[in-house]
């Protein structure tokens, strides 16, 4: 027999999954969207949920809709591979390439988030792609930050002091190898500035 005080967590239990259901179900967020929002508005404030902004733009794109600028912030990260099934901002190999994330309001960040498209060995059969190794984030408040990137198919952080700005641009990439590089997913974490 179960006591009265496992029968109310038990009871608690319920009550709170139900809640938390109707609120997903009300509002078509996920679990993680309400656990992420509920950290005083602290969320990626780069992903597009299909609205004017926030908005990717770049320098070169090889293919506007597999290659495109907007793919790196629609929340797809599956980035073994390249192409229809795995979206990404693929420009042509260049030396002048820039990718830019208007955010169409002042935020406050603290931290990127890079998926690199990882289309090369141990992840695919065949080296598809180099990365780019390194490069620079610039600030519309005209700060700038060098930053370092592995070859690795793991989400990879980039954490800064927190700045208020309106947009992040990433310059002056270097590619590893003289193949293609990519991004498949660009996130930048913060809240709406005040």
């Amino acid at each position: 027999m179960k006591s009265k005080r496992t029968k109310l967590l038990l009871l608690g239990l319920i009550v709170s999954g139900f809640g938390a259901a109707v609120a997903s179900a009300g509002t078509g967020s996920t679990e993680t969207d309400v656990n992420e929002q509920s950290i005083a508005g602290y969320h990626n404030v780069a992903l597009n949920r299909g609205g004017d902004y926030p908005k990717a733009s770049a320098s070169n794109e090889y293919n506007p809709l597999f290659f495109g600028a907007h793919n790196v912030i629609n929340g797809q990260s599956a980035n073994k591979g390249h192409g229809k099934k795995y979206p990404s901002w693929g420009p042509h190999k260049r030396d002048d390439l820039w990718l830019k994330i208007e955010f169409g309001k002042p935020v406050a960040v603290d931290k990127a988030v890079v998926y690199i498209r990882a289309d090369f060995t141990p992840y695919t059969n065949e080296d598809h792609d180099s990365y780019w190794k390194s490069g620079v984030l610039e600030f519309s408040d005209g700060s700038k930050l060098p930053f370092e990137l592995k070859k690795t198919d793991a989400p990879q952080t980039i954490v800064f002091s927190k700045r208020k700005v309106s947009w992040v641009k990433f310059t002056s990439l270097v590619p590893d190898e003289d193949k293609w590089c990519g991004f498949t997913e660009v996130q930048f974490w913060g809240n709406q500035s005040q």
